[in-house]
């Protein structure tokens, strides 16, 4: 086993040791010849791949503000998103990831590594990310049932990817909109459906199920992270801090805010551990005010009041189902925390309702 030549090739390791293109990535030296093996099968070379120069650079997913290249390219007649790992290094860590996680509907498809550019290929995702589309025109108005009903179901496609990396031994750290990639799947419902990419953070828990990282190597977002993540001393992660990091995601989606407003990082992180700042869910935008009487005459087949009144009761008890489940992800404490599969079964239940018309003995 070895390290990525220019070329792309692979050396051999001397002695039997482990690599150090290996080294890191949570394979041990048994599994040194099986991670070579994967990734001489994933392997495309440079000269496969042709520039998509006609597809709009507005639509590539997934860039982050640490400055991951990404372009989008065409190999063998499919579009695919091509990232370069910055630095070169992360390349390793991020295929340590994807050669051990099965396939999910919701997580974007591994299509290969380019070694010789650092870079790993995915499915391409042509409406780009929840971020950008959040913030778009084409987002429903906040508040509205067409965004709470879009909203939850792109929630409930993040919270089944997490809880299947969960599953699969893995925190990613790393849950934030930018990293939702959105397309069109068909169903009755026209609703836009969620993918998650971007493993560069990811990593593997141990036997406790954490992730401890010396806080002198932490490079990581700091407004999605949890108390226990932004310790001065060694960070620890585990699922339940990328359940805090999914309470941030329902803030970005339904208060349509950035978390901690303009606070400086070093401002976020003093005030996350000490338990002084914390989001407020009151930011959290979950039903549309009735419009103000303008003394107009009503028309005679306007709903009746009784009607509104249970509309409106209704609407406030869909609203409390979701701001429980935020405020359930932030609790400060991690084993106060929901499970994944905790968040999904309160998601499918608010999906449930957000679908379905009010019975006349709702409310």
């Amino acid at each position: 086993m070895g390290n990525a030549s220019p070329g792309g090739k692979q050396q051999k390791g001397e002695g039997g040791h482990l690599p150090d293109c290996v080294a890191g990535t949570g394979w041990s030296e048994e599994d040194a010849s099986l991670f070579e093996r994967l990734l001489s099968h994933w392997q495309v070379g440079e000269g496969e791949l042709q520039p998509a120069d006609d597809v709009p650079s507005l639509t590539v997913a997934g860039r982050t503000k640490f400055e991951d290249q990404v372009s989008v390219v065409r190999w063998r007649g499919d579009l695919l998103v091509l990232k370069r790992c910055q630095p070169p290094s992360a390349l390793y860590q991020e295929l340590a990831v994807w050669f051990r996680l099965r396939p999910h509907t919701r997580v974007v498809g591994f299509r290969g590594v380019v070694p010789g550019s650092a870079a790993v290929l995915t499915d391409y995702m042509p409406l780009g990310t929840l971020e950008t589309f959040v913030l778009s025109p084409d987002a429903p108005p906040p508040g509205s049932p067409a965004w709470l009903r879009q909203g939850v179901s792109l929630l409930l496609d993040v919270a089944r990817a997490m809880a299947h990396l969960h599953a699969e031994g893995f925190v990613w750290r790393d849950c934030a909109a930018r990293n939702v990639l959105l397309c069109h799947e068909g169903g009755h419902d026209r609703l836009l459906r969620g993918k998650i990419t971007d493993f560069g953070f990811a990593r593997r828990m141990d036997a406790d199920g954490r992730v401890v990282v010396p806080a002198q190597t932490r490079n990581l977002p700091i407004r999605i992270g949890a108390p226990e993540s932004l310790a001065s001393d060694d960070a620890e992660y585990s699922a339940k801090s990328d359940v805090w990091s999914f309470g941030v995601l329902i803030y970005s989606l339904f208060a349509r805010k950035r978390p901690y407003g303009d606070l400086a990082p070093a401002e976020v992180v003093q005030g996350v551990i000490a338990g002084s700042l914390s989001l407020n869910a009151d930011d959290l935008v979950l039903h549309t005010s009735p419009p103000a009487d303008s003394g107009k005459k009503t028309d005679k087949k306007t709903t009746s009041a009784p009607t509104k009144e249970k509309k409106k009761k209704m609407d406030r008890k869909r609203a409390s189902g979701l701001r429980s489940t935020f405020e359930a992800c932030q609790r400060r404490r991690p084993q106060d925390r929901p499970t994944m599969t905790d968040v999904i079964l309160a998601l499918s239940h608010h999906h449930h309702q957000l679908a379905s018309p009010p019975s006349p003995q709702q409310g």
